[in-house]
């Protein structure tokens, strides 16, 4: 008889046999082919052969710090460096920064706006802040005349001799003409 017929014969008369019992009744088949052979008529006489399932404990998937800090961003949209070290002060400064500038990027320009320091008004366009430096520059070069006019004045080396004949009303004229324009420099800034 062969080893097949003999493996078939056992499985008929024995359904719920094990694998190990088979092999102490069948010492002399080959280990291998035994295993083999039990396997393919079980499921060829039984249908699929069941298998013990093992329960596997649930794995419990923990965040990564990225995922924790962006959560903590979606959740606290106007934090700040300063805000994320407080909650996270395992991590590194610099990686919070990353997380932080990545989010940025992410959510774009919507919450880029909401994160600009409140003391800096936003200018609208380049063309506003390009203008509002051509007139600081214009401001400027009137109040370097001007000084540059008092100091020729006001020269001990000067030829013409102008302050000689001057009054002090002169004199006062010229002194509130230059701080008007250090006052005009100072509120334009």
């Amino acid at each position: 008889m062969s080893a097949r017929q003999k493996i078939e014969d056992v499985l008929k008369t024995t359904p719920h046999i094990s694998l190990d019992d088979l092999q102490k009744q069948l010492p002399d088949i080959n280990p291998v082919t035994l295993k083999s052979e039990f396997y393919r008529l079980k499921r060829k006489l039984f249908g699929s052969v069941p298998r013990k399932k093992i329960k596997e404990p649930k794995k419990i998937k923990k965040k990564s710090n990225r995922q924790r800090v962006l959560a903590y961003l979606h959740k606290n949209t106007d934090a700040s460096l300063d805000v994320l070290q407080s909650a996270f002060s395992e991590m590194k400064e610099t990686t919070l920064r990353n997380y932080l500038s990545q989010w940025k990027k992410e959510q774009g320009p919507k919450v880029q706006t909401k994160q600009t320091r409140k003391d800096k008004p936003a200018r609208n366009s380049d063309h506003e802040l390009i203008e509002s430096l051509k007139k600081t520059i214009a401001a400027q070069e009137k109040t370097i005349n001007a000084m540059s006019k008092t100091f020729e004045l006001l020269s001990p080396v000067s030829d013409q001799g102008e302050l000689k004949g001057m009054t002090i009303a002169e004199i006062k004229r010229i002194a509130i003409t230059y701080l008007k324009s250090i006052k005009e420099l100072k509120i334009k800034r």
